[in-house]
């Protein structure tokens, strides 16, 4: 709490400075303006990376070593490239930007994208792809998105459940990265490993891939209670 309280402190403070805080219109590009500073961008990363919490470690972490086959799997939405209705901010797909930020760590690993609402085809690629190579390491993303107008928001359609159940039993090592709530975690069988980054923003996005390999070492605990096993407080 000492931590968290500390950058509430820091992030006040800066647009203290700014004069964002004052009682006045703010423009939209004032504000962009100190949002996107480096400043603000630092505090981002930092909170980003004090935020990872590891749940379940078996296979952690990957080893970045030349010739390991490695098979990302990540959705994309029917939302991205849409504003969110009452929000004004646009839904962008991040599916690419983890795979660029995955090869920040060596060798390439191979992009499969499916549907949020996967379907008999999306199945059938999945299968085929963990079935066709012998990876080292299958990595789900599950992208846990709340959307104020969208039905289901935060949680995971019953279909990508399966299709993670489906490829645990074909890769019993795989590891699943939660970029988004935990609660899904309540309809899952249990993942050896599973990294849990709160959010699918640049930044926490790079934070949990510098834990998947092993550049950081994660220091999250769970700010809520997900089931009997992760309680509130834990973390490995």
């Amino acid at each position: 709490m000492d931590q968290i309280d500390a950058s509430v402190r820091r992030i006040l403070g800066i647009k203290e400075r700014f004069g964002l805080l004052e009682n006045r219109t703010i423009r939209l590009e004032e504000a962009e303006g100190v949002l996107g500073s480096a400043e603000h961008t630092a505090l981002s990363r930092e909170i980003a990376a004090r935020s990872i919490t590891v749940l379940e470690a078996d296979h952690l972490p990957i080893a970045p070593a030349a010739g390991r086959k490695v098979l990302l799997v990540a959705t994309r939405s029917p939302d991205e490239g849409r504003e969110v209705e009452d929000m004004g901010t646009r839904i962008s797909g991040k599916a690419g930007y983890l795979l660029r930020s995955r090869r920040r760590y060596g060798a390439a690993a191979d992009l499969l994208v499916i549907d949020e609402y996967p379907d008999e085809r999306d199945v059938a690629a999945v299968t085929e792809a963990v079935r066709k190579v012998a990876y080292d390491h299958v990595i789900y993303a599950a992208f846990v998105r709340v959307i104020s107008y969208k039905e289901g928001s935060g949680t995971l359609p019953s279909a990508q459940l399966d299709i993670i159940a489906r490829i645990r039993e074909m890769h019993p090592q795989l590891i699943l990265l939660v970029l988004g709530g935990p609660y899904i975690l309540r309809k899952m069988e249990a993942v050896g490993s599973c990294i849990c980054a709160y959010g699918d923003g640049d930044e926490s996005i790079d934070a949990a891939v510098d834990v998947l390999f092993g550049a950081e070492q994660a220091r999250g605990r769970l700010p809520v209670e997900v089931n009997e096993k992760y309680r509130f407080g834990y973390g490995l």
